[in-house]
């Protein structure tokens, strides 16, 4: 198979959802946690590629096997490697003899619904919210869920490699302050930051980079952005906002982190 580029979305602001809930052209679906995977079944089996085109990691041989027991005889998807496990399907580019990656993304989805839905537990087709109405309970619903944000398609799109601007993604960025515990073990430029548990310990949740960001010191109080807890109360995707000097060490406490939906199960 020649070499297949990601069609990635662009990152904007968490104002564009409302703003184009009344859009008919936009479809809303979850931002899933996982590795990005063009697969492909041919005649030699099943083949992964990453957003680069590269050969891929290799899937689950539980996902291999499932898809292998696919009635069509060729295919390329894509889609969401979630916890090595389960994908989440989000385009189809050839069914069968259909080559169908110039089609709009709502014939696309259309079809991989007809093709994959209820097939493997392990293959699951994405849900496209397409109504105001449906939008606003999606994007509430995955807020609530601790998701890692939406993805916003435009449903007359034809597949087209690479960041085009035509799909677009907000991240559900949350805020915490953390105390700076001092610098990181293994890594120059970045410190450890901790917040208290329930007994008054402080802990580390994470580690972050101070290149380009203001001077901190043991003991200060920062603002830290970031997209998702997890079940051991650390924080991913970090980026130090500020120094803040207008708050009190007791009000760092773990009970501010937001655990993403992947890690609650």
């Amino acid at each position: 198979m020649a070499s297949i580029l990601a069609e990635l979305p662009i990152e904007v602001e968490k104002s564009t959802l409302a703003r184009l809930y009344p859009d008919t052209r936009r479809g809303y679906q979850e931002k899933f946690n996982g590795e990005y995977r063009t697969i492909c079944k041919d005649s030699n089996g099943i083949h992964d590629y990453n957003r680069n085109g590269e050969a891929g990691k290799g899937l689950p041989s539980d996902l291999v096997a499932a898809l292998k027991k696919h009635p069509l005889h060729q295919f390329v998807i894509a889609g969401e490697l979630v916890g090595n496990q389960r994908l989440h399907l989000f385009d189809a580019l050839i069914l069968g003899n259909e080559t169908i990656a110039g089609g709009t993304y709502e014939y696309r989805e259309a079809q991989y619904h007809a093709q994959f839905d209820g097939f493997d537990k392990l293959i699951l087709p994405v849900y496209t919210a397409r109504t105001k109405e449906a939008k606003v309970a999606l994007v509430e619903r995955l807020m609530q869920d601790g998701a890692e944000g939406v993805i916003v398609r435009d449903m007359l799109a034809p597949y087209v490699e690479g960041e085009s601007g035509q799909h677009k993604k907000v991240k559900f960025w949350k805020t915490l302050e953390a105390i700076v515990m001092g610098p990181s073990k293994n890594h120059k430029n970045s410190v450890r930051l901790g917040c208290y548990d329930n007994a008054g310990v402080l802990r580390e949740i994470c580690g972050a980079s101070t290149i380009g960001k203001p001077v901190v010191v043991i003991g200060d109080i920062v603002e830290v952005k970031y997209n998702k807890g997890t079940r051991n109360l650390h924080i991913m995707e970090i980026s130090i906002q500020r120094v803040r000097t207008d708050k009190r060490p007791d009000r760092c406490t773990l009970s501010q982190i937001v655990v993403n939906k992947d890690f609650r199960q």
